[in-house]
């Protein structure tokens, strides 16, 4: 008989889920950090601190563990994207706070394109939908996003939401992570509101 907390997972049962999550941590940071191909799961696994062998407890290949990362990160983006939006929030406000979020916290070893690229050029076409999927799960939030924007007349009406959220998420991705330390710039309070108001300059009402 099981003698643990009611309601409670077993001890055995969230050591594996804890181990589980600290694996996807790690191949995350690694995967941003270097790319797909310069990071093998015995590298993971070392960082981690399990063997190999113990980490196919865990993932089946590093394809799929790669599928996972990409597509948990995609859908964290989709959420906080939502979550920024709730409520009575104005427009400008959800837009400064998310850019403030894409520009300042995004490690500067990050880089979605080439994370993208990988996902074409080493995955399967089952585990490339998947990914998809998810890409497409976060261009419907920013959609959802500028939707709002309209709205509530922040926006000029008789835009596409899909073309405005996806002219923004290429606006701000050139000052993300890797491409703003190569372009130079600093990560500020100063480049968020600038890239806030280059985009509603566009899109904004005159």
């Amino acid at each position: 008989m099981r003698t643990g907390r009611i309601g409670r997972p077993p001890a055995d049962v969230v050591a594996q889920g804890e181990r589980r999550t600290e694996i996807l941590r790690t191949a995350m940071e690694l995967f941003t950090e270097r790319g797909y191909a310069a990071i093998s799961l015995g590298q993971i696994a070392e960082v981690v601190g399990v063997t190999k062998s113990a980490l196919y407890n865990h993932v089946r290949s590093k394809e799929s563990l790669y599928t996972e990362v990409v597509c948990d990160l995609l859908d964290r983006i989709a959420a906080g994207v939502a979550a920024a939006s709730e409520g009575n929030v104005p427009f400008r406000h959800a837009l400064r706070l998310i850019t403030e979020r894409a520009v300042l916290h995004t490690p500067v070893t990050a880089d979605m394109d080439e994370l993208m690229r990988d996902v074409q050029t080493h995955l399967s076409p089952e585990q490339q939908e998947q990914v998809l999927q998810a890409h497409g799960r976060f261009l419907g939030s920013m959609a959802d996003l500028m939707r709002r924007g309209i709205e509530q007349g922040a926006l000029r009406p008789g835009q596409a939401p899909e073309l405005l959220g996806y002219t923004y998420r290429r606006l701000v991705s050139g000052f993300q992570g890797r491409n703003r330390q190569q372009a130079g710039f600093e990560a500020s309070d100063a480049l968020v509101d600038f890239l806030v108001s280059q985009f509603l300059s566009g899109a904004g009402r005159a």
